[in-house]
């Protein structure tokens, strides 16, 4: 009996292992996006966010202007594979701030498509960020049942999220202008996936102006790599909805387009496959959506599920929903959008960015697996993965280790003064975010220096990413010092943007001045606060090392470790009695920080 068990636990380890492999992209950079309506926040307007959850490649840290230009009858736009890395993209003509440095070569377009006579100024990173007319929108990568491949990979497809977000804060002043341009094009020139595999082939965008949120979602049409599917559904206005790398639109009625927006070939493009049988009522979930983890994970889907049922349980407490359900393909598990128990501040999506569960049974800082002193970082990779991943994964928290940046895009009825974005960067739970708003045309420099493979004190990303790794020598400890901080400096911010607000009847006397007011202020605070951070870092660094505590000279406080943990590890020397025994921790199966067990086989 026990022969044949390992016999199967071996084919499962490999049978996994082969999927690993095969497709490299298992959820290493997905990212969580966010979007409330104008209804359902304290100040009115929309937010919509989003966590650039960077994945095994480095990635370009500029946050970077891109103008706004007239351009000649006739004239083309090229169309670029964005990469991930330093440079993303090499063109002066899109912005200053690409222009080739070092050597460089300019990037080469995939192709082009004509361009308008007239583009909207904007905040890009990765993907497109927020226009000037503070229309603003958040990604999340998900997965589907088809994949193309770019023309550039001998392939049909020209578009992929990065250049299409891009166009349509070039071109749009409203959530519904992005959501049809952005299908429109796919639907035009084809949409092939940035990441590998079918885990990353399409994509998931939230789209608010200042009336409207609208969550959209593309995949590469199934057989015509010329051509694609989209779908997009409006979110109530009272109402806040999530999408966490994967399909959240599940009934759809294209007879209504006040509610719904979608390519005519969404139905006949699934019943061409099998992927709907016709009869039933049209699930645009079940037919097209791909779970990103692997089959062996398939039904019980925390990846993406455990998110949404957080953050529809920060907002909605009361509707009581339940945490165990997971998000999957088949059949709702939870709504398309909640109405929240109360309005939601900024400061909500800020703290929502930096949680780990903390509080919850899945808290991420508790048990053996976040160490004696609660890290919730569960680093990826490594080949150990590929033997436990059949058996359950380490919870996916909302703040992670690995991200880039991430942000909150404003968009109040109020020309110039209401229209900013909350900037962070690196983990959110270890950062503290600035106001740049839609309107300025700078930032300054160490917002768009450095690289991931080179520290300097130059960068604002190097200085939020190394007190961020500070921080896990002894976590419970030293965020309590970081977090401080971070909050002190958000409660400036938000004076200053209530200074800002007070002189909002200046957008119709003199909105000129105003505009640079408001970029002045602003830059300064992102620039003392950055160096108040570096001091912070120092400050870390003289206070937590070699295990101790040290607030001044003479003696200094011996932490150790916690009791719990020494007997849970069950190594601990009890000199000179020899080892202690090992004690069991928790044989039952049941979680241990944060480590799911799924009972499948």
């Amino acid at each position: 009996m026990a022969a044949r068990a390992l016999h199967a636990l071996m084919g499962v380890v490999v049978a996994w292992t082969v999927l690993v492999e095969a497709s490299p992209n298992v959820d290493r950079d997905h990212c969580t996006a966010m979007g409330v309506g104008k209804s359902a926040t304290v100040r009115g307007g929309t937010m919509v966010s989003h966590t650039d959850d960077s994945g095994d490649a480095t990635s370009d840290l500029r946050l970077v202007r891109v103008p706004a230009k007239d351009h000649e009858p006739g004239a083309m736009r090229p169309v670029y594979h964005i990469l991930d890395g330093y440079p993303r993209l090499v063109d002066a003509e899109r912005s200053p701030y690409y222009a080739p440095v070092n050597g460089q070569k300019p990037s080469t377009p995939l192709g082009y498509i004509p361009e308008v006579e007239h583009t909207y100024a904007y905040w890009e990173q990765d993907y497109a960020l927020q226009n000037e007319h503070g229309l603003a929108m958040g990604e999340s990568t998900c997965g589907s049942n088809a994949q193309q491949a770019s023309v550039a990979d001998g392939g049909k497809a020209l578009m992929a999220i990065e250049e299409l977000s891009r166009i349509a804060l070039e071109r749009c002043k409203t959530a519904r202008c992005a959501v049809t341009t952005m299908g429109g094009l796919g639907e035009q020139y084809g949409f092939y996936g940035s990441d590998p595999g079918l885990g990353g082939s399409a994509e998931a965008m939230i789209v608010g102006d200042q009336e409207e949120v609208w969550v959209f979602h593309i995949l590469p049409h199934p057989v015509n790599g010329s051509t694609a599917v989209w779908i997009s559904q409006r979110v109530p206005d009272d109402e806040m909805v999530v999408v966490a790398n994967m399909f959240v639109i599940r009934h759809i009625d294209l007879d209504d387009p006040e509610w719904f927006l979608g390519s005519a070939n969404v139905k006949s493009a699934a019943l061409e496959q099998g992927w709907w049988d016709g009869e039933k009522e049209f699930d645009f979930t079940a037919a097209y959506a791909y779970n990103q983890l692997s089959p062996l994970l398939h039904k019980n889907d925390y990846y993406s599920g455990r998110r949404i049922w957080r953050i529809f349980d920060w907002v909605a407490p009361s509707l009581h929903l339940d945490s165990t359900l997971g998000h999957v393909p088949e059949k709702p598990t939870y709504p398309f959008s909640v109405k929240p128990d109360e309005r939601v501040e900024e400061n909500t999506l800020m703290m929502i960015m930096k949680d780990h569960y903390e509080g919850t049974e899945y808290d991420l800082t508790k048990g053996l697996a976040a160490g004696p002193f609660g890290n919730p970082n569960r680093y990826a990779g490594g080949r150990g993965e590929n033997v436990v991943f059949p058996y359950g994964g380490w919870e996916r928290a909302i703040s992670m280790y690995r991200t880039t940046y991430s942000f909150i895009g404003v968009i109040r009825d109020a020309p110039v003064t209401g229209h900013y974005i909350w900037y962070g960067q690196d983990a959110p739970h270890g950062t503290c975010y600035v106001p740049v708003y839609a309107n300025q045309n700078s930032v300054p420099a160490a917002w768009y220096t450095g690289v991931q493979s080179e520290f300097s004190r130059d960068s604002a990303w190097w200085a939020f990413n190394f007190v961020n790794q500070w921080t896990t020598l002894k976590y419970s400890y030293i965020i309590k010092d970081v977090q401080a901080a971070a909050f002190a400096w958000q409660a400036k911010g938000f004076e200053l943007i209530k200074e800002i607000d007070g002189l909002s009847n200046m957008a119709v006397s003199d909105a000129d001045a105003l505009v640079l007011y408001a970029e002045k202020k602003a830059n300064s605070f992102s620039s003392e606060l950055l160096d108040s951070w570096w001091k912070l870092s120092d400050f870390l660094i003289s206070k937590y090392y070699n295990g101790y505590i040290t607030e001044g000279e003479g003696e200094r406080q011996a932490v150790g470790y916690p009791a719990w943990w020494l007997e849970s590890v069950g190594t601990y020397v009890n000199y000179p009695n020899g080892d202690v025994e090992p004690k069991p921790c928790k044989p039952d199966g049941k979680p241990v920080g944060g480590f799911r067990k799924i009972d499948f086989l």
